[in-house]
């Protein structure tokens, strides 16, 4: 309120003022002036923070409850002080400052709660002036409207968009309506400069008029990009947003600070008191080590004194909320849902809430606690962090928009405070939207980092506005981190920039596909597939399992697991395996969504053809909701990890020495080495042997190309590992791409050395590793240990650590433990230069083992968008992002003669030669070779088998490697995904094969046939078949894609290449910058003995691959 002396001061100044013989403009200005003062002092007992005078009005007006009239005149003035400037016409300058004496003096009653004197009304322009209508009234009211913008007309402040369900009608959305929507005025800036048409919109809180015009008080762009809302709480600032940190914030490494760990510790007693308030501080903070072994070893004992006794403080904190002011509040903590995720595609958001609550006994009483381990900075009149209050306020809509009957009540635990940690965090729906304005250029900043690949690279980008003159205004981190990124990124060269920001925008777009995908018929929908597919679609893509049932729940226990009952509706063939992250959620509608409930988080840790396990992230869900009678439903989720970890890594390759950046980028060769004397070796070959002694004499790097069947993981990778453990004192670093490989390589280097168990840990999760190497990792040889001394010493015993790219970059601590000496590298052709560059930017020499003519590594974005016509990449062989690291070091090596530093192997023991040939002439130029006489003579064995059959087909098959068998394509499948008559020609096939087995006194074994076919439906298509003529076939059969068959191998082969339209060719070929179908040469390098291919001949001798070939085995 306004006491009256400063009440009386006001009054004479508008009147000194008004009667002033000043010019409009100056009279303006003062009013002007008297305005923003009077709202100050408003709100200066306030412990508010408004970063738009808007947002400030809205709260006084709510405040002292203003009338309609006053709001609008008072926004009006607002507006029109800020579009006029002092050259503008004297007269609208007049009538402006009149409306702000009139303003004022409304405000000063409102706020001191007492009448202008009649006098005062006389003398003074106290009346408003009549109050402008719309053209028509409000017809019509939606929640949301789902539009896309195709235009903007900036001298109407109208939108030009179309509605889904009525393309052809052209609607309009009008903005910068004073008090309505023009607080999104950057909104509409960022969708003309960054995002152009057309775009995605969402519109919130609609009024329609008559004429069919919109008059929304939101938008949300790209709403189906679904932004963290922690990451949009945390560019929330005191005085204005903060989206460029929330860029910066991408590439900067992470590291565990004390707070931080007091904030993992806090979530952690939170879960664990809100499951069992019973236990004590002494029994659970061992859990915290045994949880974080590695970063407490690394600590000093000052930083671990320090946190321990804070903990101490937020246990007792957290177990006095919930043990008094949950039931003063009337939570059952027993029903309570710890960490429960949620997806809107309204608001553009998705977040995981610390503890949720809804009541059994009170319809629609629901409870948002979300808990903070620090205090409140610079509090507001509720006592909370701006940031924390706008996440909670974020979840609140989260809540809100799974259902109208909605209406939580808001909290923010506070465990570093002494008293009052609970505290009341009420909705205010003018902050929300200012949240959804941040969310918006959050979107804007992944936008624009997508779009730096549309450019030419020596243009500004967005990364060029990190300058001191942007971060000046800011302290504290935010500060550092501006100025850590400003120095490093200012210190590269003109090609290393061009190379920063390349990847940098190829990987947004990665990260922007993974969340939205394409609509193209041959694309992954991404993430948003989840509320934008039916269940019909999910199922036609094998991307669901539905009709899931509880068979048993362990969930309450500190690893979680539910196990699922499949039934009748779940689909054998959908596209899962153990080790995926899921999202788990009811399946109780016939178009059940994510978007219609909470979401459980898990992943898969067993699967068979009966049941699936998965392992929640959580402690406790609500066991009411997993009980035996109810339907569940499980659908991939999506790890954005992987992406920071990308834009992490590059940045690590930054900071690095000039000369490793050099090194890696093939501006500076490798150092030339003496070859070194090897001890001779009876279980290589002559090439083998000279290969390895070439690859252990290297200094900085090499690189080994190894085809199919050449041994490169079986024998030279095991080789080199076993003379650098036992003849030298490295350090070892073994990697690969996936799980699969990495107990691949725990195989090889254990196969003749048991002994090597006690020189090597794994690290990785013990779900996503092979039964017989779990005692290997790490995580189970340290977890009965008890101190920091005790980790320590047991790390310092071994030498050699295995494990998969992601997991190495997800434990960062273990380069603080070890130095690595040799890092050897599998699978190297199938992994990302943004993948590598920051691990190979740590250790001192590295070997990269692949293929680069096999499968490249995975990639959404097209290739019109990975390849680069730049003239200073080009120079060190960039002309596509998407090849791997390896394949572009492999061609500068190649072309710059630094021969000392690659090799291939060229002896293969995998395939007859006979079915070696086609892809020796069209893969690998002629260059393979089988394995020296005698070594394996089946692969030179001058006959296949005999029968007596007077069938032709029969005949064939008995008496010829490489066979080509024409079939007619399908029509009755509209998506061409499968082909019955090539499912019939299969089973006849396995028949023959049966009887030529029988025949030659051959036992069939499940390493006896594979097929490989490229869509699952067609998967789906020959099982049944097969089951239909004979069910037991499928028990020695292996069916799948050929990316599911990278690396390994059966006797015979058949590839249903199920081609029913032409343009199908386009993505069944799949093309290198050599000219290479990579995806053909995997598929007939599976094979040891024969291999059959089925296929519509027409489609596929448009392709020269496959036409050569059809030419040959017909």
């Amino acid at each position: 309120m306004i006491d009256q002396k400063i009440y009386n001061y006001f009054i004479k100044n508008i009147s000194n003022v008004f009667f002033s013989k000043d010019l409009p403009s100056i009279k303006l200005e003062k009013i002007q002036f008297t305005f923003q003062t009077i709202l100050d002092l408003a709100v200066q007992k306030e412990r508010l923070h408004f970063t738009t005078l808007f947002a400030k009005l809205s709260y006084i007006s709510q405040k002292f409850s203003f009338s309609p009239k006053l709001h609008y005149f008072a926004n009006s003035f607002r507006i029109n002080n800020r579009r006029l400037s002092s050259q503008a016409d004297a007269s609208v300058l007049e009538q402006n400052y009149l409306l702000g004496i009139a303003v004022c003096l409304h405000l000063l009653e409102a706020l001191a709660g007492k009448n202008i004197s009649d006098d005062l009304k006389e003398q003074l322009p106290y009346s408003f002036p009549p109050k402008k209508r719309r053209d028509t009234k409000i017809v019509s009211y939606f929640d949301n409207v789902r539009v896309v913008v195709i235009d903007n007309n900036p001298q109407k402040q109208e939108l030009i968009a179309l509605q889904e369900q009525n393309p052809e009608e052209k609607i309009r959305i009008r903005y910068n309506i004073p008090d309505r929507n023009e607080n999104f005025k950057n909104t509409i800036i960022l969708l003309d400069k960054v995002f152009g048409y057309p775009t995605n919109v969402q519109l919130l809180d609609v009024e329609m008029d008559t004429g069919g015009v919109f008059f929304p008080k939101g938008f949300v762009i790209e709403p189906d990009y679904l932004v963290d809302v922690s990451a949009v709480a945390a560019s929330i600032g005191i005085k204005h947003n903060l989206p460029l940190a929330y860029m910066v914030n991408k590439f900067l490494p992470y590291e565990v600070s004390a707070p931080i760990m007091l904030g993992n510790i806090a979530n952690f007693f939170l879960d664990e008191l809100t499951t069992n308030p019973d236990q004590s501080f002494p029994t659970l903070f061992p859990k915290v080590f045994r949880q974080y072994p590695l970063i407490f070893s690394i600590w000093e004992d000052a930083m671990i004194r320090t946190v321990y006794q804070k903990s101490q403080k937020h246990f007792v904190s957290i177990h006095k909320v919930i043990t008094q002011d949950f039931k003063n509040e009337k939570i059952d903590r027993k029903t309570a849902v710890l960490e429960p995720a949620f997806f809107s595609n309204i608001y553009g958001i998705q977040g995981r809430l610390d503890l949720f609550y809804e009541s059994k006994s009170e319809p629609n009483k629901s409870v948002i606690i979300e808990l903070k381990s620090g205090k409140p900075f610079r509090p507001n009149k509720y006592g909370l962090s701006q940031s924390h209050y706008t996440q909670t306020l974020l979840y609140d809509l989260l809540i809100r928009s799974i259902s109208k009957k909605n209406n939580p009540t808001n909290y923010i635990l506070y465990s570093a405070l002494d008293v009052d940690q609970l505290k009341y965090a009420p909705r205010i729906k003018s902050i929300q939207y200012e949240a959804i304005q941040a969310r918006n250029e959050l979107v804007a900043i992944e936008k624009a980092l997508v779009q730096i690949n549309d450019i030419h690279l020596d243009k500004t980008s967005i990364l060029e506005y990190i300058t001191p003159k942007q971060f000046e205004q800011y302290r504290g981190f935010t500060f550092t981190n501006f100025q850590v990124f400003h120095e490093k990124y200012s210190e590269l060269s003109r090609l290393e920039k061009r190379y920063f920001k390349a990847f940098t925008s190829f990987i947004a777009r990665e990260n922007w596909l993974a969340k939205v995908g394409d609509s193209s018929l041959t694309s992954r929908s991404g993430q948003a597939q989840l509320w934008m597919n039916s269940k019909a679609e999910k199922e036609a893509d094998f991307s669901i399992l539905q009709g899931l049932k509880m068979k048993d729940k362990e969930a309450s226990t500190e690893f979680p697991v539910i196990t699922f009952q499949k039934t009748e509706t779940t689909n054998p063939l959908a596209n899962f395996r153990v080790g995926d992250i899921v999202i788990l959620h009811p399946d109780n509608k016939e178009n059940a969504s994510v978007i219609q409930a909470r979401v459980i988080k898990g992943s898969i840790i067993f699967m068979d053809d009966k049941v699936v396990r998965v392992q929640l992230r959580s402690y406790q869900v609500n066991p009411e909701d997993l009980s035996n009678d109810s339907l569940w439903m499980l659908e991939p989720d999506l790890w954005e990890r992987a992406f920071q970890s990308l834009y992490r890594s590059l940045f690590e390759w930054a900071v690095t020495s000039p000369e490793r950046r050099n090194l890696l980028l093939t501006e500076q060769p490798p150092r030339k080495t003496k070859i070194m004397a090897l001890p001779a070796s009876p279980n290589l070959t002559d090439e083998q042997a000279a290969i390895l002694t070439k690859m252990l004499s290297a200094k900085d790097y090499f690189l080994l190309w190894g085809p199919p069947g050449t041994g490169k993981t079986s024998v030279i990778l095991k080789t080199a590992v076993q003379y650098l453990a036992t003849k030298t004192k490295q350090t070892i670093l073994l990697l690969a791409y996936t799980n699969r490989a990495v107990d691949e390589i725990c195989a090889a280097i254990e196969s003749d050395r048991p002994d090597i168990k006690a020189l090597y840990f794994r690290i990785g999760n013990i779900n996503s590793t092979n039964e017989h190497f779990r005692r290997q990792l790490l995580s189970e040889k340290i977890k009965s240990l008890q101190t920091r001394k005790e980790v320590k010493a047991k790390i310092q015993e071994h030498r050699i650590v295995v494990s998969t790219i992601s997991s190495i970059i997800n434990k960062p601590e273990i380069f603080e433990f070890m130095q690595f000496d040799t890092t050897l590298i599998d699978e190297a052709s199938q992994i990302l230069e943004p993948q590598l560059v920051g691990i190979l930017s740590r250790v001192k020499r590295f070997i990269l083992i692949g293929d680069h003519r096999q499968l490249p590594a995975v990639v959404a974005q097209k290739k019109i968008f990975s390849q680069k016509e730049d003239d200073l990449l080009a120079k060190v062989g960039i002309y596509d992002l998407a090849n791997s690291f390896f394949e572009r070091l492999f061609m500068r090596c190649r072309k710059n003669q630094w021969d000392w530093a690659y090799g291939m192997l060229s002896r293969q023991g995998r395939m007859h030669q006979d079915v070696m040939a086609f892809a020796n002439k069209y893969f690998y130029d002629g260059k393979l070779r089988i394995l020296p006489k005698g070594l394996n003579p089946r692969q030179s064995a001058p006959h296949y088998l005999q029968t007596q059959s007077s069938n032709n087909l029969q005949k064939r098959i008995a008496q010829n490697r490489l066979i080509f068998l024409d079939t007619p394509i399908d029509e009755s499948i509209g998506s061409g995904k499968k082909n019955l008559h090539e499912a019939q020609k299969i089973v006849e096939i396995l028949q023959h094969i049966k009887s030529i087995y029988q025949e030659n006194n051959k036992e069939l074994t499940r390493d006896s046939i594979g097929i490989i076919t490229p869509y699952r439906a067609q998967i789906a298509q020959i099982r049944e078949t097969i089951f239909q003529h004979d069910p037991d076939w499928l028990q020695y059969l292996t069916i799948d894609t050929v990316e599911r068959y990278q690396g390994g191998a059966r006797d015979i082969i058949i590839i249903s290449v199920c081609i029913n339209k032409p343009y199908q060719l386009h993505n069944l070929v799949a093309l290198s910058d050599e000219n290479i179908d990579r995806k053909l040469n995997v598929a007939l390098t599976r094979a040891r003995d024969q291999i059959i291919m089925i296929g519509n001949k027409s489609i596929l001798e448009k392709d020269k691959r496959y036409g050569a070939f059809i030419a040959d085995y017909s």
